[in-house]
């Protein structure tokens, strides 16, 4: 196992300080280079990087979020897991209650862009341009 100390991981049988060849330094796997960050005790996200190094998604670089199809930090956000949530920091299909899903950002958000949308629909969760089929808009304003 490689020193802490001196912030070294261990790749093919020598301790580095960046790990190479699609691997990620990972603190909970005995200090090694790993393809995948661990996921337990905590989900851990590599970031692609000069320094490539696994974190969690809440330490992920600004606007970057947690995708756990990829297991990277991720901008943007796209697949199954579309949005990226400001609350967990990581990549969901369904943004948490009181946010909605911006298909062109990809990100999760309290208020619509009312250039590109025009509704908030709360059954889809997502911002639309069409109210769902049997609902109607509000003007808010």
């Amino acid at each position: 196992m490689c020193s802490d100390s001196y912030d070294e991981y261990g790749q093919w049988g020598v301790c580095r300080y960046t790990c190479i060849v699609d691997r990620f330094a990972d603190p909970q796997a005995n200090r090694t280079c790993v393809r995948n960050c661990s996921r337990s005790p905590l989900a851990l996200f590599g970031i692609i990087a000069a320094r490539r190094i696994c974190v969690t998604a809440a330490n992920c670089p600004t606007n970057f979020y947690g995708d756990n199809n990829t297991l990277t930090c991720v901008n943007p956000c796209s697949g199954t897991l579309p949005f990226g949530d400001p609350v967990s920091k990581q990549c969901v299909s369904d943004c948490p209650d009181g946010y909605y899903g911006d298909k062109v950002s990809r990100l999760c958000v309290r208020i619509c862009n009312f250039t590109t949308y025009h509704y908030a629909d709360n059954i889809t969760g997502n911002c639309e341009t069409l109210c769902t089929l049997g609902t109607f808009g509000v003007n808010a304003s």
